[in-house]
């Protein structure tokens, strides 16, 4: 394989999972860009080895069972975040976390979270209004934004909102009537949380007609869903979304209008257009290139793997914790912020203590380190295993004056260069 395609194979695999270990990087690197780009599309075609999320009941013994419990579902979806070999599934069930952002610090229930996880798993790649529709029976999603309290008689306008103005269409597309009406397509939604078993209450639900956006008559809420999926509004949000999640942001006008064109026409099938992306010129350009700044989980998931270590410290989450940001507790229902905000003074040094702490745990005889210790340039195998592209002159001067490979190895992840992606 070329050069050329060997940094187009890396960044791919920065983008579509968070990064790779050195054994998958060759790999990908032989078997060529084509292949590798199918591989990572149909991993849910392949087996998935890795265990599953722990059994834990809707509602812990006590506070403090409880918050071990959650800390333990953390670590959970970061090792598998860590060790899959189907990383695109582990990045889309972590971009639709960030899209329908819901947290533990409300809903306190580590089975409910773990429930909506595995969601937001099954429908990830599929299409967008099966997911809608999914997440209006989830305990965690009818707890987090009280659909569970709306009724025809005392109406609970808060999913309706954050349906319309974060989960699809936007501001702008709609009115306060339109919040209104939705509210009452979706009153009586009732969850069991001990059996985890959805049901609609008739005493509590509004029968009568409804007029929502280009919605009017009686409706059902599948049709309502459908409606919203495919909005010509949303179509523009989630695909510009999904571009700047996996290729840079600000998403070209013209690369919009054809994704937004292929969102409709399938109706709203995630994978179609998550294909059309990781297959676009655009994604592979100057312009894409280390164009992102790693979010601390994507930071701290991506050096675990070049590391080959395998295993969360229970010490890793409370970095990130600090760092702000922990899976299973956004800080809002609009989710983490993006970009520069990562890397405030604060976070950035969390960011580089973690990169340090990282290094410290690999054993002296681990390969990464006999590897490096004989090169006579381990700047070159860094970058092409770290970043996909040559280090700029002072990342790559100051690795090579470092006194041993271990040293090398935590300037090159602790570098700007590979905060960027």
């Amino acid at each position: 394989m070329s050069p050329r395609n060997d940094w187009k194979v890396a960044h791919l695999l920065r983008r579509a999972g968070f990064g790779a270990t050195p054994e998958q990087l060759r790999k990908a690197q032989r078997q060529g860009l084509q292949a590798t780009l199918e591989e990572l599309l149909a991993y849910a075609q392949r087996p998935d080895p890795l265990p599953g999320p722990p059994p834990y009941p809707v509602i812990g013994p006590g506070i403090v069972a409880t918050l071990a419990m959650l800390g333990s579902s953390v670590r959970w979806w970061l090792e598998r975040m860590v060790t899959s070999e189907r990383p695109l599934e582990e990045r889309l069930t972590l971009f639709w976390h960030r899209h329908f952002a819901t947290s533990a610090t409300k809903v306190f229930s580590p089975g409910m979270m773990l429930r909506q996880n595995q969601t937001l798993r099954r429908h990830g790649a599929g299409r967008f209004a099966e997911m809608l529709e999914a997440l209006a029976r989830d305990p965690a999603m009818l707890e987090y934004l009280d659909l569970n309290k709306n009724s025809a008689a005392h109406p609970n306008e808060n999913f309706a909102r954050e349906l319309l103005e974060l989960f699809t269409v936007g501001r702008g597309q709609y009115d306060e009537n339109d919040v209104k009406q939705a509210s009452r397509l979706l009153t009586g939604r009732r969850v069991n949380f001990f059996t985890y078993r959805f049901r609609l209450d008739p005493k509590t639900q509004d029968t009568g007609p409804v007029r929502i956006m280009g919605l009017q008559g009686q409706p059902t809420p599948q049709e309502f869903f459908a409606y919203l999926a495919t909005h010509p509004a949303t179509a523009r949000r989630i695909t510009t979304k999904l571009w700047e999640e996996f290729a840079f942001a600000p998403a070209p006008a013209p690369v919009v209008e054809r994704l937004s064109k292929l969102w409709i026409s399938t109706r709203g099938h995630t994978l179609a257009v998550l294909r059309a992306i990781l297959k676009s010129p655009e994604f592979y350009s100057e312009q894409a290139r280390m164009a992102r700044v790693q979010s601390h989980v994507e930071l701290y998931v991506a050096s675990m793997r070049a590391l080959g270590l395998q295993e969360v410290a229970w010490r890793d989450m409370e970095r990130l914790h600090h760092m702000g940001e922990l899976p299973f507790f956004p800080p809002s229902v609009k989710g983490w912020e993006r970009g520069l905000a990562w890397v405030h003074p604060s976070a950035l040094l969390g960011r580089i203590e973690l990169t340090f702490d990282l290094v410290r745990r690999l054993p002296d005889n681990s390969p990464l380190l006999t590897r490096l210790a004989n090169l006579q340039q381990p700047a070159r195998a860094l970058e092409e295993l770290l970043c996909g592209r040559p280090f700029s002159r002072a990342v790559r001067a100051e690795i090579e004056g470092q006194p041993d490979p271990r040293s090398a190895l935590t300037v090159a992840l602790a570098s700007p260069d590979f905060q960027l992606c």
